[in-house]
């Protein structure tokens, strides 16, 4: 091959490094500082980069954007003592690893790559959210690892082929913090008899499960279903609804209390003199509507006095002669 032909593909090859120049252009470009060790972001994504490489300088970095590359390897981010947030979505990785010294690591995004097991995250103690959506996870050994990160709170776990339902009592029953769970797009969902209920009256701090909150209520049915099955459920929603109903009249009797107190006090205010009138109930005297009350009786008034003007013209004019015995002029005559 001609150095011609060979100069094109170094140019491509180049142009997908991640260059210590064309990162601080980034950063320029990006509105960051350009002296590097003063910015706690960094922007790499939607690069083209094959490799994280020439970002020692940046050691303050909290939160860095490397999705949509052509990453194939977490590597060289050890100097990152800072790092928070770490977006790697949409890659070519095959392995979880060098993250052992990102201890004040948050938020990891691994989703849409090529990852087969969950490992290496024990230098991750204070990791509290986890995306590793549309990867290979196939057994329940392959995600055994999310046992020991004690404060994981939310996980994406989406678009695996996670199929055993084993992994409900020995992975997610032992994750002490997991909050939100999304689980959609794996086959235990149809592998499993009432997977809902399972996944609720098995993971007690779960508060959100794929597109649906787990509210209270729910979870009062789900543990009593656990408990006596669909009989006990039963009666569980049945003393639900009693003490919504309790709750109501409660609720009920301090209106009218209130009611009653607004009451006695407009009695006191009056001189001890109790008006049971139409508005009483609510708080008001009967002459707060008296000046509506006249001006109906006056629109009334009014109506009568032109009836009684109307027929005074007609007695004239047509003497004793009624008028809907007038059916034509030649009549009146």
């Amino acid at each position: 091959m001609s150095q011609e032909q060979q100069e094109p593909a170094h140019d491509q090859a180049e142009k997908s490094r991640m260059t210590a120049s064309l990162v601080k252009k980034i950063c320029r470009d990006s509105n960051l500082y350009s002296t590097p060790n003063l910015n706690d972001k960094l922007y790499l994504h939607f690069k083209g980069f094959r490799k994280i490489e020439n970002l020692e300088e940046y050691t303050g970095i909290q939160a860095l954007w490397l999705e949509a590359n052509a990453i194939y390897k977490i590597e060289n981010l050890s100097h990152m003592k800072e790092l928070k947030c770490l977006y790697l979505q949409q890659n070519m990785l095959t392995k979880l690893e060098g993250l052992d010294s990102l201890s004040n690591l948050h938020t990891l995004d691994v989703g849409n790559n090529r990852i087969p097991k969950i490992e290496n995250l024990e230098g991750c103690p204070d990791l509290d959210t986890l995306n590793v959506n549309d990867n290979r996870l196939t057994t329940s050994d392959d995600i055994q690892e999310l046992t020991k990160l004690k404060k994981l709170t939310v996980l994406n776990i989406m678009n695996n082929k996670l199929a055993d339902e084993s992994i409900i009592e020995n992975v997610f029953a032992k994750m002490p913090s997991l909050g939100v769970l999304y689980l959609k797009g794996n086959p235990i969902i149809n592998n499993t008899k009432n997977y809902r209920k399972r996944m609720i009256s098995s993971i007690p701090t779960l508060n959100y499960l794929d597109e649906l909150p787990v509210f209270d209520k729910e979870r009062r049915c789900v543990m009593a279903w656990a408990r006596g099955g669909v009989d006990a459920e039963f009666e569980e929603r049945q003393k639900i609804r009693d003490e919504e109903e309790e709750t109501r009249k409660n609720n009920l009797r301090k209106f009218e209390e209130m009611q009653e107190k607004s009451r006695q006090r407009l009695i006191q205010e009056n001189g001890g003199t109790e008006y049971k009138g139409l508005y009483s109930n609510y708080g008001l005297d009967d002459s707060d509507t008296e000046g509506e009350s006249d001006d109906e009786e006056d629109d009334n008034n009014e109506d009568n006095k032109e009836e009684d003007v109307e027929e005074e013209i007609v007695e004239a004019v047509f003497g004793n002669i009624k008028i809907e015995d007038v059916t034509d002029v030649d009549d009146v005559e």
